[in-house]
């Protein structure tokens, strides 16, 4: 049996949001392809379960959707601190 538990807001520490550093464009860079592709998936497979997961985003191509850069978009980031 497996037993899954949620952490409350109280129990994460996170460090203060900053710029990225190099290495985490790199890293977000890295993936993003695959980040895009499984929006466009995503967002394909809602439409056929359960249109409303994407209606606010109905009149946005999957090109504009998708169109975001790391370098431009990834303005803030943030970890968790493991205390």
């Amino acid at each position: 049996m497996i037993f899954v538990r949620t952490a409350s807001a109280e129990e994460l520490q996170f460090n203060d949001p900053h710029e990225p550093l190099e290495k985490a464009v790199e890293a977000f860079n890295s993936t993003l392809p695959i980040i895009k592709e499984e929006i466009k998936k995503s967002r394909r497979h809602w439409a056929i379960h359960e249109p409303r997961m994407w209606r606010r985003a109905k009149d946005i191509s999957d090109e504009d959707l998708t169109s975001f850069t790391i370098e431009k978009d990834l303005v803030s980031v943030s970890r968790q601190l493991f205390i």
